[in-house]
Formats: structure tokens, sequence, C-alpha cells
């Protein structure tokens, strides 16, 4: 049986948009946006890590969405962001094409994702935005803590270009 506190909780989250599909993150995780720049590949790295940027002298890793739910490719253009989250304590910058808006969603709003995606573990649910599917992301499971460490460890070796 559910407390029925929790079930009148309600939780922000910031929507962005990638190609057709919504994406809703907790406003908690969530701590800037800002236009497209310049990414720096890096090797050896999986398919998303798209590369790297540098904020404020900080290599900070760029993830593909695109790549992550299989949706259409496309080279960065200037009127996309970088959506900069907290996963495992740590900042990543979500490509996206635009961050929509603000809204709050009480919990039973909102859908487990297993009855929906059951091969997505970065989905931990869904909620309707007028007519769309959101998908609310967990941002733990998009990068595990290891693997986390091990770019943070392969940014470490990458050099800052001079400034």
């Amino acid at each position: 049986m559910s407390d029925p506190e929790e079930t009148h909780k309600s939780t922000q989250f910031v929507i962005a948009q990638v190609d057709s599909q919504l994406f809703a993150i907790p406003l908690s995780l969530c701590e800037r946006t800002v236009q497209m720049a310049s990414i720096r590949p890096m090797a050896n790295v999986p398919d998303f890590i798209k590369g790297t940027i540098n904020l404020h002298g900080e290599l900070i890793p760029v993830i593909d969405l695109r790549a992550i739910f299989d949706l259409p490719r496309k080279e960065p253009a200037l009127t996309d962001q970088l959506f900069f989250v907290k996963a495992h304590d740590s900042s990543i910058a979500l490509w996206v094409d635009t961050v929509v808006e603000i809204i709050e969603r009480k919990e039973q709003e909102i859908e487990q994702a297993g009855r929906f995606f059951l091969q997505s573990e970065v989905v931990k649910g869904v909620f309707m935005l007028e007519d769309k599917t959101v998908l609310l992301h967990d941002l733990d499971k998009l990068l595990t803590a290891e693997q986390l460490r091990m770019l943070q460890a392969s940014i470490r070796t990458e050099t800052l270009p001079p400034r």
C-alpha cells in the first residue's frame, strides 16, 4: 500500500527535446544549459560519448542521446544545446536539440517504464505532456559509476588546448 503523502508528492522536471522525442530530467539534477560549442572528439570511448567540452577549464563529457535511443544521427548545429546535469555526483553534458520547459508532475502521473520500455534501463518512467510521451531519465544508469570513472580517467589524460 502506498503512503498517501507519497502519491501527492510532486517533482519539477526540465523537459528537453532530441529529434521528435521529449526527455525529462529532475530539476534538482540540472545545472545549466548553453548553446552548442565545439566538442572535442575522444578516442576509445563508447559510441554514445560524442567527446568533451571545455567549460571554464574543466573537460566535461558530452553524451549523444541520439546514439542511446537509436534516433537519426546528425552533426551538431549552432541551434543545438548542451544540457549540463549531475550523474554520480559528476557533471555531464547531454547534447539536445532544445530545452523546452520546466514542469511539475505528481508521482501518480508517472508510469513505471518497465511497462513500456523493457529493454531500456536509462528510462525509469514515462508521462504525458499534452499529446506527447515524455521519457524520464535515470541519469545514474545513463553511465554507470565505473564507466564514468573510466571516462574521467581518459579525460584527465587529454590535454587542454592553450587559451
